[in-house]
């Protein structure tokens, strides 16, 4: 969506969410297993809070950014090109997961 891969259909990318959608409930099954060994660090650390906050963010950009490609997708594909909409979904969800990442990599100093 960002100008990477362009001869990949912009349709195929709904299932590839998809996966991450399974990969997420992972991930929070995981996550919820080990704040509960150290839950009263983890509150306390603003960092572990940022991380939450920004991963239910991420998550709901993500949502709208599936939304955006089930509505335009096929229109992005006959066109060659992403709106403007979808293309600030795709940025942002892009650098929201990659600030997560970082904060991620600060709680790991608890």
């Amino acid at each position: 969506l960002v100008g990477f891969f362009r001869p990949i259909p912009t349709t195929s990318l709904s299932t590839l969410i998809n996966i991450s959608w399974v990969a997420l409930a992972f991930n929070l099954f995981s996550g919820f297993s080990l704040f509960m060994s150290n839950a009263s660090n983890y509150m306390a650390d603003m960092s572990f809070i940022a991380k939450m906050l920004l991963v239910v963010i991420a998550s709901i950009a993500t949502w709208q950014l599936q939304k955006a490609l089930k509505q335009n997708g096929a229109a992005w594909d006959s066109s060659g090109a992403v709106s403007a909409t979808g293309l600030r979904l795709a940025i942002g969800v892009l650098v929201l997961y990659s600030i997560t990442i970082v904060v991620s990599r600060l709680v790991a100093y608890l």
